[in-house]
């Protein structure tokens, strides 16, 4: 599914979320609407991984917008694992921490290769 904010895209064993530079990263809507479509395709392709690259984002994800994306990664409604491809070093560590101190089964990764490799390791393997 594309749209011009976004593209979802079924992979082997993920869904692959690329962002485009119309996206409204501060709007709850925009984000409610996102993970609505999400949750739309993990349900009808059985794929319970999910890779959420945001290096395209024009701004950080904030306020309200960022609490739609961390109660959406920790409901774990509809996926197991979420990796996020950070759009920068301090991005990327503060996703890790969030995610930790969430208890989230998120990580955040500066490359497409590395998030894969860690969604692909079991979780007793993972650091």
């Amino acid at each position: 599914m594309t749209t011009k904010h976004y593209e979802l895209r079924i992979d082997s064993d993920h869904v692959l979320v690329t962002y485009g530079a119309g996206f409204a990263a501060t709007s709850v809507e925009d984000q409610r609407a996102l993970f609505a479509a999400i949750d739309d395709l993990l349900r009808v392709s059985n794929v319970r991984k999910v890779v959420v690259d945001t290096r395209a984002l024009p701004t950080m994800v904030t306020g309200a917008a960022r609490d739609v994306c961390w109660d959406w990664a920790i409901g774990r409604t509809n996926h197991d694992d979420v990796a996020l491809i950070a759009s920068s070093e301090m991005v990327r560590v503060q996703g890790n921490m969030t995610a930790r101190a969430r208890r989230a089964h998120v990580g955040s990764f500066a490359t497409l290769d590395e998030a894969l490799r860690w969604l692909r390791t079991p979780l007793r393997l993972r650091r």
